[in-house]
Parts: structure tokens; C-alpha cells; sequence
């Protein structure tokens, strides 16, 4: 059972206090709270530091979400709809 969204943002605060970026700190604590295990995670985030890159751009934490968001509704195959993913994020942005 997914945990509630204060324990996610607790844990992903305990990850970024410990070293992680803002992506990585937010993809790892959503994937924990839903039982996913990567050794890809957080690795994959690294790239989103500080603001992409450390360039100042895309805020980690918002890149962390879109691919936070993408484990559940992204695409597995080129032929998959990318609708309910992109409404998902265009929804967050809107809203940060």
C-alpha cells in the first residue's frame, strides 16, 4: 500500500538531507512508497542537479515528479499513448 503523500515528502526531505539532489530525493521516496526497486533509482535523477545540470533551469524537484509520475503512466513502447502522462504534467505545472 502507497504511503501517504506527507510520508513521501518526509522521506524524499530525509533523502535530500542525506546528499541526494531535489530529483533524486523525489523519485526515490515516491518509488519507495510504491515498492519499486532500481538500482537505476536514484542514479537517474543525478543528471537533474541543480536545475539541470547545475545550470539553473528545470527545477529538480518538478524533474523529479515528472518522472515520478512517468514510472505509472509513461510508455512502454513507442506505439503507447502518451496522453494521460503529459495532461499529469502539464497539470503539476501548472500548478508549481
Amino acid at each position: 500500500m502507497p504511503l501517504e503523500p506527507d510520508d513521501v515528502a518526509e522521506r524524499a526531505a530525509e533523502l535530500f538531507d542525506n546528499g541526494f539532489g531535489c530529483s533524486g530525493s523525489v523519485l526515490q521516496a515516491v518509488a519507495e512508497s510504491h515498492g519499486i526497486q532500481s538500482d537505476l533509482i536514484p542514479r537517474i535523477a543525478t543528471g537533474f542537479c541543480g536545475g539541470i545540470a547545475r545550470t539553473g533551469n528545470v527545477c529538480g524537484a518538478l524533474a523529479g515528479t515528472f518522472m515520478a509520475l512517468s514510472l505509472f503512466t509513461g510508455r512502454n513502447l513507442p506505439t503507447d499513448p502518451r496522453d494521460e502522462n503529459c495532461k499529469l504534467i502539464q497539470q503539476v505545472v501548472r500548478q508549481f
